[in-house]
C-alpha cells in the first residue's frame, strides 16, 4: 500500500504539462505582427528551413494555442500563435494549425484528406 502511494506520489511529481511545439523561422518581408505570429530575433531563415531541430521551438505560453505558417509567393514564415483556431485564411496564404510541428508543409492537411478519400473509395469499391 506504501509503495503504491509512494509511487503515485513520485508519478505526479514527474508528470508535466504538454507544451505545444511550433516550426519557427523569419521571411524576407512577411509582417508577423499582422497575423499575431511569435518570433525570437535569433530565428533562421525560412529560405533555410528543412524541419530539423534547429527549427523547433516551444510555445511560450502566451503564443501556445496554434501553429502558424505565413505564405507570400515564396517568402515564408513559421511560428507560434495565440489564435484558438484550425484553418487557413486569405486563399492559403495564412494558416493556423493544432499538434505540434503541423506547421511544416503548405498542403498538408489537402493531402491527407485526399488520401483518406482515395482510401475510402478503395475500400467501398473492392466489395463488390
Amino acid at each position: 500500500m506504501q509503495l503504491t502511494v509512494l509511487f503515485a506520489v513520485l508519478l505526479g511529481m514527474a508528470a508535466t504539462g504538454h507544451a505545444l511545439q511550433c516550426f519557427t523561422c523569419r521571411g524576407k518581408s512577411v509582417d508577423v505582427g499582422s497575423v499575431g505570429g511569435t518570433l525570437s530575433g535569433t530565428a533562421k531563415q525560412c529560405s533555410d528551413f528543412d524541419k530539423s531541430d534547429a527549427f523547433k521551438l516551444t510555445c511560450p505560453d502566451t503564443h501556445n494555442k496554434t501553429c502558424l505558417k505565413v505564405s507570400d509567393g515564396d517568402d515564408v514564415m513559421r511560428s507560434c500563435a495565440n489564435m484558438d483556431k484550425s484553418e487557413c485564411l486569405e486563399d492559403g496564404k495564412v494558416c493556423y494549425c493544432k499538434g505540434d510541428l503541423c506547421n511544416s508543409s503548405a498542403r498538408g492537411w489537402p493531402s491527407a484528406l485526399l488520401l483518406l478519400a482515395a482510401l475510402t473509395a478503395a475500400l467501398f469499391g473492392s466489395r463488390r
